[in-house]
């Protein structure tokens, strides 16, 4: 499996590896700076991910992690829908994709605080960012919602549209909530541990 690094936290690695070399000349080796290392650079990995399906009217995962909760809601843009919630963890890998091929409509930025999920204030009191777009005829969207660890979010790929799959931006521990028309027919359930770009259901 091939693996490469998040460009937006290219200035911190090399940030830390200068540190470590320069302290390992000056001074000694440092055991501590270099699990830390370590850590920067498993953290901010980037594995490949190859689409599962690429049927028009797929949905996949945007993000590694695990389904806390799937839930009918009425949104004033999308009127009634199905919220699907994915919480990544810090260990697993926080590249943010498209679930479809997308055509922009909005998008939105929230400044805000940087709350544990489990707090019932979270989502509408962290940083986050809605993106609202079109998938042919449907309407859906993908808000973000940064995580306790994050201290920012944005989209480092932006533009009008999107292909399935198309990476959008990183989080170290976010929850990714997709918002779906009411008709999509899920092949998933709460509790579910995901990749990114695997198949969670299809739209009507």
């Amino acid at each position: 499996m091939k693996i490469s690094l998040v460009k937006s936290a290219f200035v911190l690695l090399i940030t830390a590896v200068v540190v470590f070399v320069v302290v390992w000349i000056f001074w000694r080796f440092s055991w501590l700076l270099f699990f830390i290392l370590l850590a920067l650079f498993f953290i901010h990995r980037k594995p490949s991910r190859e689409l599962v399906c690429m049927d028009k009217k797929a949905v996949l995962a945007p993000i590694d992690g695990k389904i806390i909760a799937i839930k009918n809601i009425t949104h004033k843009d999308l009127g009634e829908c199905i919220e699907l919630d994915i919480k990544n963890l810090l260990y697993e890998a926080g590249v943010i994709y498209t679930s479809a091929a997308l055509q922009v409509q909005e998008i939105k930025t929230r400044h805000g605080l940087f709350l544990p999920s489990s707090f019932e204030l979270s989502k509408s009191l962290n940083e986050r960012i809605f993106i609202l777009a079109k998938q042919e005829k449907h309407l859906l969207a993908m808000r973000i919602c940064a995580g306790s660890l994050d201290r920012s979010i944005k989209i480092d790929n932006l533009k009008e549209s999107y292909q399935a799959g198309e990476e959008l931006g990183f989080t170290l521990n976010g929850t990714i909530s997709l918002l779906l028309p009411k008709d999509t027919r899920l092949l998933v359930g709460v509790g579910d541990e995901l990749k990114a770009c695997t198949l969670l259901g299809y739209l009507s």
